[in-house]
């Protein structure tokens, strides 16, 4: 309403306009609010009471344990799990209005499938083995924080691991889920253990307890090296040993051998590779034989016997050697022509012999009407040395036998053993016999024939002879007449030597002038 105003006095009058408003009276407070509600346990709460109209006061009978009002609004929070109907009265001067407010209070809970995992294990250095449980939750508030402990990680995938994760529940539910928990690769040697915490959405938290042993398999070897094998292709070496031995092994060992060598564990049946179990995790020490092997190839060998497995380091074992064929070499190739007389034994010639690597004595044989010594002196058919491994230049004296025939011969002294390449060195020599000897070109002259009175015409033939100390006399018989030269013919010559020989002389015969009438038939001789 519009009113208007006005005030007189002496002086004149004054006007203005006043606006009534005249209202309805509201009447008595109508409550509005909601009537349920929920309070999470060990949680604030707060919930603010409204009327329509507004009161002036409001009453509150039946408030959970923890919760108190202030006029309109309940708050605290609350101790005691349970649905409370609380009687809510709101009054003003008109009157007052009540109503019943169901409030929920619910305990957020966490729930884990175990309260434990153990036996968890690894390598030193690696990740270890996967265990897994699962969390589920209720009436929860906010997110849920999973926390692993010192040395351990957890995952949502079982793959992807990490110190924490954090759980986001759907309207304050949480479904089951699966969490995958093992040792970290930094985890020490031995036991670990610890406790996994599960915290947030107003949840008491919970824990579970998890521990895990941490080994260090290992292999240990007695020696780091084995040296000095020997032998020949074709032949395997002797054999070395050394032991292997190891712990918290996680499976069999396995030996590998280099090139060139084989193993063994029993030095009677080799191979270039061996599997060794432990027990327990054990392997207690194992006597390996090692050799170079019969088909092994090239001069000097070496590699590592490698050992490996069982989640241990890998250990190597050193080894060389040497397979090469023994040697035999003589200084020369064949001797000079020997010659002696017969019945004496010919002037010695000498040469040397070396080996290497040489498995027995050495033999040497000489060939047939030759002899050998090793000092000049002790002469035979057969010399045996018997440095084994090396020989170095040993002197070996050749001769031709006293008791060699007469005449020229050949062969080889032959050199064998210490399964070394056997060696021969060439020989030959000439045995001259020292009997004195005359020989005739021809052994008959026929057919001479001449008139009486008149020497026939000559005819010839040659006189050599070896081993003379004395002239040679030729005597022509009677009848006939020799000559050195076909001029000067007489009944006898003689013929002197030349160191002991004659050399295809030759001598003329005829039938002499003085010859009487008739048949002549006699030898010439030939004495000294």
């Amino acid at each position: 309403y519009t009113i208007g105003l006005s005030a007189i006095n002496s002086a004149g009058e004054g006007t203005k306009d006043l606006t009534l408003t005249l209202l309805k009276n509201p009447g008595a407070p109508t409550l509005s609010s909601p009537s349920n509600t929920t309070a999470y346990l060990r949680s604030s709460f707060s919930f603010t009471v409204t009327a329509n109209p507004a009161a002036t006061a409001y009453s509150f009978s039946g408030l959970p344990p923890g919760l108190t009002n202030s006029n309109a609004l309940i708050s605290g929070t609350p101790t005691t799990p349970g649905t409370y109907p609380v009687t809510v009265t709101a009054t003003n001067s008109l009157g007052s209005d009540s109503q019943i407010l169901s409030l929920a209070v619910v305990d957020p809970v966490l729930s884990l499938s175990t309260n434990s995992l153990s036996g968890l294990s690894s390598i030193l250095g690696q990740e270890g083995s996967i265990q897994s449980y699962t969390i589920s939750g209720s009436n929860l508030t906010s997110n849920v924080t999973v926390t692993a402990p010192a040395y351990f990680t957890i995952s949502l995938d079982s793959v992807n691991f990490t110190n924490s994760l954090s759980l986001v529940p759907a309207t304050g539910s949480l479904a089951a889920k699966t969490v995958f928990a093992r040792l970290g690769a930094n985890a020490p040697k031995g036991t670990n253990s610890g406790t996994i915490t599960h915290s947030g959405g107003g949840a008491l938290p919970s824990n579970l307890a998890v521990s895990g042993n941490v080994i260090q398999p290992q292999l240990s070897l007695s020696t780091a090296s084995l040296q000095g094998f020997t032998t020949r292709p074709g032949v395997a070496s002797s054999s070395q040993s050394y032991t292997v031995s190891g712990t918290e092994l996680t499976g069999g060992i396995t030996v590998l051998s280099p090139v060139g060598f084989e193993i063994s564990t029993d030095n009677a049946a080799f191979s270039d590779s061996l599997l060794l179990i432990p027990s327990g995790g054990i392997l207690s020490a194992q006597t390996l034989y090692v050799r170079i092997s019969a088909s092994a190839s090239g001069a000097t060998l070496t590699g590592s016997i490698l050992h490996e497995g069982g989640d241990a380091a890998p250990a190597p074992l050193s080894v060389s050697g040497e397979s090469v064929q023994p040697s035999l070499v003589l200084s020369l190739a064949s001797l000079s022509p020997f010659s002696t007389g017969a019945g004496s034994a010919s002037t010695s010639q000498g040469y040397t012999i070396s080996g290497t690597r040489l498995t027995g004595p050495i033999t040497v044989t000489a060939p047939p009407n030759f002899e050998i010594s090793l000092n000049n002196s002790a002469f035979g058919g057969v010399q045996t040395l018997t440095n084994h491994g090396t020989l170095s230049a040993v002197p070996i004296y050749v001769r031709v036998q006293s008791n060699a025939p007469v005449g020229s011969f050949s062969g080889v002294v032959s050199h064998s053993g210490g399964d070394a390449t056997s060696q021969n060195l060439s020989v030959s020599g000439t045995v001259i016999s020292t009997t004195p000897a005359i020989g005739l070109s021809l052994s008959t002259l026929s057919g001479f024939a001449t008139v009486a009175g008149t020497a026939s015409s000559s005819q010839s033939y040659t006189v050599s002879g070896a081993n003379l100390s004395n002239v040679v006399t030729v005597t022509a018989p009677a009848g006939f007449e020799v000559a050195p030269d076909n001029a000067n013919f007489t009944a006898s010559l003689s013929l002197s030597p030349n160191g002991g020989s004659l050399s295809n002389v030759p001598i003329y015969v005829r039938l002499a002038a003085a010859a009487t009438v008739g048949n002549y038939s006699a030898s010439i001789s030939h004495t000294s």
